[in-house]
C-alpha cells in the first residue's frame, strides 16, 4: 500500500505530517494517518515515533497514528517507529524524508505495519 501525505508543516522546531487516502476506486476504505515530532530542531536525522510529552525540557512529544474503518492505532513505548528527515532546506523551505511505524489498537492489541512512507513538503 502506498500513502501520499495530504499535508504537513515544519514550524517552531515541530514537524507534523498527515494524510487521507482510499484504497481502490470506490473510496470505501478511507484511511488516515498522522505523525508528530515535537522537537525536530536538530534537522536531518532519525526520530523515534514515540517519545512521551515533556520527556525532556524541550520535547513536546513524538507520536504517530493510523485509522481505518472506525479502528484507531497508535504508537506507544513498545510499538514505535521512525521518521527520518533526509533534507531540511531553510532557504527553499523544503523538508523531505521517510517514515515507518507499527501502531497498535490499544483496545484489541491488533497492529498494522506502515512501511516505505515518503514525504517532500514545502513549509
Amino acid at each position: 500500500m502506498v500513502s501520499r501525505p495530504a499535508g504537513g508543516y515544519y514550524k517552531y522546531g515541530s514537524f507534523v505530517l498527515f494524510g487521507n487516502y482510499s484504497v481502490g476506486t470506490d473510496h470505501s476504505d478511507q484511511q488516515t494517518f498522522g505523525i508528530n515530532i515535537g522537537d525536530a530542531r536538530s534537522g536531518p536525522g532519525t526520530y523515534s515515533l514515540y517519545v512521551p510529552i515533556n520527556s525532556s525540557p524541550t520535547n513536546r512529544g513524538n507520536s504517530a497514528y493510523f485509522a481505518r474503518r472506525e479502528k484507531s492505532y497508535e504508537t506507544n513505548a513498545k510499538h514505535r517507529g521512525t521518521l527520518t528527515i533526509t533534507r531540511l532546506d531553510s532557504v527553499e523551505r523544503i523538508v523531505a524524508g521517510e517514515f515507518r511505524f507499527t501502531p497498535i489498537d490499544p483496545l484489541t492489541g491488533d497492529s498494522v505495519r506502515i512501511t516505505r512512507g515518503r514525504f517532500d513538503l514545502r513549509y
